[in-house]
């Protein structure tokens, strides 16, 4: 689904979570793909600094995801949000 698009359109009812793809270079990359992939920077651009979104991953970090993978998505989350 488009975000900028469910932004824009239902925003001012809604708060929107989560988003950042946690099955692709985050269980099997390095931490530069995390950086690359994960879509944080594709979700402030789509809703915005100011947007109520809260910025996160879809559900919890399951068991199995390198630790050096998890601290390049919380870099990417400081860095560009």
């Amino acid at each position: 689904m488009d975000l900028g698009c469910l932004r824009r359109e239902y925003g001012r009812y809604l708060c929107f979570h989560g988003g950042i793809n946690i099955q692709g270079g985050l269980p099997h990359g390095t931490p530069r793909d995390v950086r690359e992939q994960t879509c944080v920077r594709e979700q402030l651009q789509a809703v915005g600094r100011e947007s109520g979104h809260i910025l996160c991953t879809a559900h919890t970090l399951q068991a199995g995801k390198p630790i050096d993978n998890i601290l390049a998505l919380f870099d990417a989350y400081r860095e560009l949000a």
